[in-house]
């Protein structure tokens, strides 16, 4: 899970049916996990994990 400058968590979760994943984000007085738009479905987790991954160290995130 990774944590922005506003307070943003981010991670990877699964989706509708077999072999969906996706990283989501949570705002701080969110209701919800959101999909990133940023970031494609992939069909493992491994995949989405290297995408987010890939997006924090681009954006600075920090790991939690």
């Amino acid at each position: 899970m990774y944590i922005d400058a506003r307070g943003w968590k981010y991670r990877v979760m699964d989706g509708i049916g077999d072999n969906a994943f996706k990283g989501r984000y949570l705002q701080p007085n969110g209701h919800g996990w959101k999909c990133m738009r940023a970031l494609p479905w992939r069909k493992t987790e491994a995949e989405a994990q290297s995408d987010l991954d890939a997006y924090a160290k681009k954006k600075g995130w920090m790991k939690t």
